[in-house]
């Protein structure tokens, strides 16, 4: 029986209109190249990528941890897991799991806000993640020295949603938002984007649409939001899952926040 916990929390830390339809709707291709039955089919999924030259280092490392991960399991949990990893109605609650936005706080450089939900008595989790700091400045001497002078900071707001089935991080997304600050107000937006961080949930395909970054008409803000369509393929069945709408912003005085939520 499906379980829904919702865990709170929430330390120190810094960091127009749009409608989709999300109505399931069939694909009409699908891919079976990684069907994943067994636990061998998964192990030996993550190692084709460990071993494929095409792919980044960081997206070989990433997938060792997974590999890792997973054979520390139990055979019965490791069943469990690709059990889950195949089940669609997982995948769905997966997605609509915890709409609720991060509150708003003021924040500390080193720390960062979390809030999760769990699922299926726990084996199921997502959690958001804000965080905001200060960046390394990249400007000229001459730039840096002005902007020294007016008290200018770059910071970069990130907002993470991470997916984790038998504890194991399979699906990590973010939106983030980088910017300049003069203490009184943000000044200017260096740039933005969502960024698919971690995907080792063969069934799920992640794509994305970028809106424009802004700063609000009081200038105390920088915004980026990142929309995410979410489709489940296996074998035969092809499923538009829904989409969600992965939301940032930092402001010039170290307050942050964000939503991830499904637009319906």
């Amino acid at each position: 029986m499906k379980k829904a916990l919702l865990t709170f929390l929430l330390v120190p830390f810094l960091i127009g209109g749009y409608s989709i339809n999300t109505q399931a709707a069939e694909i009409t291709e699908t891919e079976d190249s990684n069907v994943i039955e067994t636990p061998k089919d998964y192990m030996n999924y993550l190692e084709d990528n460990i071993n494929n030259n095409s792919i980044e280092d960081d997206e070989k490392e990433s997938a060792k941890e997974v590999l890792d991960q997973f054979k520390e399991l139990s055979k019965e949990d490791q069943e469990k897991f690709i059990n889950y990893m195949n089940d669609p109605d997982v995948a769905q609650d997966i997605l609509e799991a915890d709409n609720s936005p991060l509150a708003e706080t003021e924040g500390n450089v080193d720390e960062d806000g979390e809030e999760t939900t769990s699922l299926y008595d726990g084996d199921v989790e997502v959690t958001k993640e804000v965080n905001v700091a200060p960046q390394i400045n990249t400007m000229s001497a001459y730039s840096l020295a002005k902007a020294s002078a007016a008290k200018i900071v770059t910071h970069k707001a990130t907002y993470r949603s991470i997916h984790r089935l038998m504890g194991i991080n399979v699906i990590t997304t973010q939106s983030y938002v980088r910017y300049y600050s003069d203490g009184k107000k943000v000044t200017k937006i260096l740039d933005a984007g969502g960024i698919v961080i971690k995907n080792w949930y063969p069934a799920i395909r992640l794509t994305k649409s970028e809106k424009k970054p802004y700063i609000n008409s009081a200038k105390t803000r920088a915004y980026e939001t990142v929309i995410w369509e979410w489709n489940f393929v296996h074998k035969s069945l092809g499923l538009v899952m829904g989409t969600r709408e992965q939301r940032v912003y930092g402001t010039y005085n170290g307050y942050q926040g964000g939503t991830d939520i499904l637009i319906k």
